[in-house]
C-alpha cells in the first residue's frame, strides 16, 4: 500500500507535469512562428527549414554586407565621422526630386526590393564614406575643364557657373568612387575577418 505522503507526492508530480504540458502548449500556440513558417496541404514547413534555405540563397551576400557595415562604421568612429539625420533626409529629398517625387520614390522602393529604413542606412554609409574619402580627394581646375569639354552637352544646366559646379561634382564623385575601391580593399585587408558561414 502507498502511504498518504507518497500518493500526495505522485499527485503533485502529475499536476506539475500536466501544468508544464499546458504551459508548453500555450507557448507553442502563441509563438508558433518560432517553429512553423507555413503549411502546404497540412504538411508543415518548419522555420528552421526556411532559415536554412534563406541562408543558402542569401547568407554569404548578407554576411558580406554586414561585414561592410561593421568595417565602415568602425572606421568612421576612428576618424570621428558621422552622418546626421538632416544630411540623410536631404539626400532622400534629392533622390525623390531626381526620380519624380514621393510616389515615384515609393515605387522605386518596391522595384528595388528595399525598405525606406534600408535605403536610409545605405545613404548614411555613403555619406560617411564620402566624408572620410573627401579628405584624400582633390579636384583640379584642369580636371574640371577636361570634364566640361567632354560632357558639356549632358550637363543639366546651361548657366556657366552651374555647369562648372556640376562638372566639379561629377569629377569629385568619380574620384571618390575610384578612391573607395582602394580604401575599402585596404580596410578589409587590415581587418581581422573570420567567416564561419
Amino acid at each position: 500500500k502507498l502511504s498518504t505522503a507518497s500518493k500526495s507526492s505522485k499527485a503533485k508530480l502529475v499536476v506539475i507535469g500536466v501544468l508544464v504540458l499546458v504551459l508548453a502548449g500555450i507557448f507553442t500556440y502563441t509563438n508558433y512562428k518560432l517553429f512553423l513558417a507555413g503549411t502546404v496541404n497540412n504538411k508543415p514547413i518548419f522555420t528552421w527549414e526556411l532559415n536554412s534555405a534563406l541562408q543558402k540563397k542569401y547568407g554569404a551576400k548578407t554576411l558580406d554586407q554586414m561585414i561592410d557595415m561593421v568595417l565602415i562604421r568602425a572606421e568612421a568612429k576612428k576618424e570621428g565621422v558621422s552622418a546626421t539625420k538632416t544630411e540623410v533626409d536631404a539626400k532622400i529629398k534629392e533622390m525623390e526630386a531626381q526620380v519624380g517625387g514621393k510616389e515615384a520614390m515609393n515605387q522605386l522602393y518596391v522595384s528595388q526590393n528595399v525598405s525606406p529604413d534600408e535605403l536610409n542606412e545605405q545613404i548614411e554609409l555613403k555619406i560617411i564614406v564620402d566624408k572620410i574619402l573627401e579628405k584624400k580627394v582633390k579636384v583640379s581646375e584642369k580636371e574640371v575643364d577636361d570634364f566640361l569639354a567632354k560632357n558639356l552637352e549632358t550637363l543639366p544646366t546651361t548657366e556657366s557657373g552651374q555647369q562648372r559646379k556640376s562638372a566639379e561634382d561629377g569629377v569629385k564623385q568619380q574620384k571618390l568612387s575610384e578612391s573607395f575601391q582602394t580604401w575599402y580593399a585596404d580596410l578589409k585587408k587590415n581587418a581581422k575577418i573570420f567567416k564561419f558561414y
